[in-house]
C-alpha cells in the first residue's frame, strides 16, 4: 500500500502516477474536482466529481490493464501494463491544492491479458 502526494495547479488537470490498486482513499486541503481512468482529465465544468476540502473519500479506480509475458499459471510474473490514474484540478481556480492518495485495494492479478 503506497501513499502519494499530488499537487494540483489551477487551470490544468494534474494526474497521479499509475496506481497498483483498485481503490484509493483521497483527501485534499482545498476543494477540487477529480476524474479516474487510464488517462483521465479533470475539469472544473462537466462530468467530474467534486471532492470538498478536508473530506476523506474512497474512490474505486478499476484494475487498469496488465500484460503478462506468458500464459497464466506458468509462474511468470506480470511484466507490463498500466494501472489506473486519478486526475485533479482545484475547484476555486486560484491557488494550489495538495492531495494525498493512499492505495487501499490491490489489483486483481487474475485479470492478466496475454
Amino acid at each position: 500500500m503506497a501513499t502519494l502526494n499530488v499537487i494540483a495547479q489551477p487551470g490544468t488537470s494534474n494526474v497521479s502516477v499509475n496506481l497498483n490498486s483498485t481503490k484509493v482513499k483521497v483527501v485534499a486541503n482545498t476543494a477540487c474536482y477529480y476524474a479516474v481512468g487510464s488517462n483521465p482529465v479533470a475539469y472544473t465544468t462537466g462530468n467530474c466529481a467534486l471532492l470538498p476540502a478536508n473530506t476523506i473519500r474512497d474512490i474505486n479506480v478499476g484494475p487498469g490493464t496488465l500484460v503478462s509475458n506468458s500464459w497464466p499459471g506458468t509462474g511468470n510474473v506480470t511484466v507490463g501494463g498500466s494501472g489506473p490514474k486519478v486526475a485533479f484540478i482545484p475547484a476555486n481556480g486560484n491557488g494550489t491544492t495538495s492531495i494525498t492518495v493512499t492505495e487501499i485495494g490491490f489489483v486483481d492479478f487474475t485479470r492478466v491479458t496475454n
